[in-house]
């Protein structure tokens, strides 16, 4: 891991309800069911989706769905419990 101190003024953008993606894993991490959520906090989509994790007996991975300068779609991970890398 690596850190820095950084001026908190170089971003040009922000949103507090960021479109999400919950990734649940289940039957060994073999199956993968994927929902969007958005109108949300992260702390707000977080708190649905490990209750939904727990009601499926599924392992949870949430990440931040966004575009690179190009536009083309990609994921910030927030979290590695589940099967991303399984």
């Amino acid at each position: 891991m690596d850190h820095k101190t950084v001026d908190e003024r170089d971003t040009e953008w922000e949103t507090a309800t960021p479109r999400l993606r919950a990734f649940f894993w289940t039957k060994g991490r073999t199956h993968l069911d994927c929902e969007e959520i958005s109108g949300a906090t992260i702390s707000e989509a977080s708190s649905w989706a490990r209750g939904e994790a727990a009601r499926r007996g599924a392992a949870l991975d949430l990440a931040i769905l966004s575009t690179d300068k190009a536009g083309a779609p990609g994921l910030i991970w927030l979290t590695d419990e589940g099967g991303a890398d399984a």
